[in-house]
């Protein structure tokens, strides 16, 4: 029996080294620090991301916007996906191998070296070394695991990400704890009191509430997930994998029953060190916890679908082939239908040119779509869409592929006066990847009721959508192609909810995804004239405003018009 017992140990160990869970305990605790969440927190801008969570709150409240099971997004969530966007894109710095300290020229790494002690002692115990590729220099990069030296360094690559994240949460009051799994990367989940449930969240990849990400996106094969907090230790395998029925024929170094059991005694005196009322809040999260995670069955999609999602985006190419995370797969309908589409957002298309609005452009509302990508340089969000700039986009990673579908949605807010009829519209492709260009598509909008008065349902669930538009085969012939589609006069109906859905990008064979550089929704039979000239009885097809400087409309020898680029001046 201790023969036994003891080659237990040792298979729990081998698993847990896998996982790296000692470290991803110590970050745990590191972060509990008061002093050092101090200084978090004079390091976010935090008045400004409260005060956008709270507005991201309100609008959802207003129009009425529920995730799957009923519930409401509270200001906490809206300000985790904040703090994701401001960590990723302004506070820290991913590196695959550092430039050379001495003439910053690209260096190629060379192994591990003795660490010092100065490294040591701020968790630095892992010390790469690369050597320049001009002058010879070696240059040292401690993989630092103290979030103190952290907040000094801010880079790093997964780990140090995962690490000075966890941190950030707790710094702004929310319970949250380190995640690691037996595929090499770490992450982050926070308590949502809204959702009432653990929220997925990788700072490296901006990733909110996506946790079959590492499965149906990079493609990863995880058998062990555990999560660790200052509450205590929890194996949250059943969240992140795709088949969890599939989980006992891959789990079989040591029996499950004694890794709950082993699991809960390492867990035993951070429990004790809690307070009554905290710890009773604990057992009744971990009961609930338990069954959402044995509810899970295999091909549901839960919270968060597994439809299309992407490959690892965080690294250089090359290193993340290396890996075996660029997923470089194409979507089936079997995982797309049950995706959770985006919180609503206010449109930021309030300060459009003058021309737009005598254009009779719909500004001011909001929107959403099937799905988004919060990474890129700016952010490829629902929004983008609507801003009238050729430098931004929407991108949809579930839209692409054979019977790929992917919506974008745009309402009236409820006091921004009564329903209008749509025209016409716009379509304007992005800058790369003609594969994902629409190809077929219907316009939508949900009917103005006389009895409904200024109010909206959003929920997509028994909500009637009638066709004003639908086109099949379109072509754009070039990047940043514009082309204005006229809505028949016999569909005209007066709405404050519009929805653009396609259902076939222009090569379903290759594209992974689905984009648009903008959406311009119009309510002016006016506009032809304002901008073009041209009567309402003329059956071209035309253009509207750009914001972007350099750019001119001219006439083509096709059906309608399309904005040429003009050189930068």
């Amino acid at each position: 029996m201790l023969y036994m017992h003891t080659n237990l140990h040792f298979a729990l160990y081998a698993i847990l080294d896998k996982c790296s869970f000692a470290c991803c305990c110590y970050a745990a605790l590191q972060v509990e620090d008061a002093e050092l969440q101090a200084r978090a927190r004079a390091l976010l801008p935090l008045e400004q991301l409260r005060l956008e969570s709270q507005e991201a709150a309100d609008l959802n409240a207003l129009l009425g916007e529920q995730q799957p099971a009923g519930s409401v997004l509270g200001r906490d969530d809206f300000l985790v996906q904040g703090l994701l966007a401001f960590f990723k894109r302004d506070f820290f710095t991913w590196v695959d191998q550092p430039a050379c300290e001495l003439c910053t020229c690209p260096t190629s790494g060379i192994g591990m070296v003795q660490p010092t002690a100065a490294e040591v002692h701020d968790g630095g115990g892992r010390v790469e070394a690369y050597t320049c590729s001009v002058c010879q220099q070696v240059t040292r990069f401690p993989r630092y695991t103290k979030p103190a030296k952290l907040l000094e360094t801010r880079r790093g690559r997964c780990g140090e990400w995962a690490h000075t994240f966890l941190l950030v949460l707790r710094a702004v009051g929310l319970d949250a704890r380190h995640v690691t799994d037996n595929a090499d990367h770490v992450w982050c989940e926070y308590y949502s009191a809204a959702l009432g449930r653990w929220v997925h969240v990788d700072p490296c990849e901006e990733a909110w509430d996506t946790p079959l990400l590492y499965e149906g996106g990079w493609r990863k094969s995880l058998a062990y997930v555990f999560a660790c907090s200052r509450h205590g230790a929890s194996d949250v395998t059943r969240r992140y994998v795709l088949q969890p029925r599939a989980l006992p024929s891959l789990r079989v170094q040591v029996p499950e029953a004694w890794l709950a059991a082993t699991l809960a005694r390492l867990s035993s005196p951070l429990r004790a060190a809690l307070d009554i009322n905290t710890r009773r809040e604990v057992a009744l999260r971990d009961a609930a916890e338990t069954l959402q995670l044995m509810s899970l069955e295999d091909g549901g999609m839960g919270p968060a679908a597994a439809a299309n999602l992407p490959g690892r985006q965080s690294g250089a190419e090359a290193w993340r082939n290396v890996r075996g995370e660029t997923g470089d797969h194409v979507s089936t309908p079997h995982t797309r239908d049950a995706r959770q589409a985006t919180a609503y957002q206010r449109a930021c298309d309030d300060a459009l040119p003058p021309l737009f609005a005598a254009a009779g452009r719909i500004t001011g509302g909001a929107c959403r779509a099937s799905g988004e990508h919060r990474g890129g340089q700016p952010s490829q969000r629902a929004l983008r869409a609507f801003d009238g700039s050729l430098s931004s986009k929407w991108l949809d990673f579930g839209g692409g592929g054979s019977g790929g579908t992917a919506w974008l949605e745009y309402q009236l807010l409820p006091k921004q006066g009564p329903a209008v009829m749509l025209t016409h519209y716009d379509v304007v492709v992005a800058e790369d990847c003609p594969e994902r260009d629409p190809s077929d598509w219907v316009l939508e909008c949900v009917p103005e009721q006389p009895s409904s008065g200024s109010s909206s349902e959003s929920s997509n669930i028994g909500v009637e959508w009638v066709v004003l538009d639908q086109r099949r085969g379109e072509c754009f012939g070039r990047r940043h192609q514009l082309r204005s589609f006229v809505v028949p006069e016999a569909t005209r109906i007066a709405s404050r909810r519009w929805r653009l859905r396609i259902t076939c990008v222009a090569s379903p064979a290759t594209a992974n995804s689905v984009q648009l550089a903008c959406l311009n929704l119009y309510s002016s039979t006016l506009a032809r004239h304002v901008l073009h000239g041209i009567s309402e009885q003329q059956r071209l097809q035309d253009v509207a405003p750009t914001q972007q400087q350099g750019l001119q409309v001219a006439p083509t020898q096709q059906q309608g018009l399309q904005v040429a680029p003009t050189q930068q001046q």
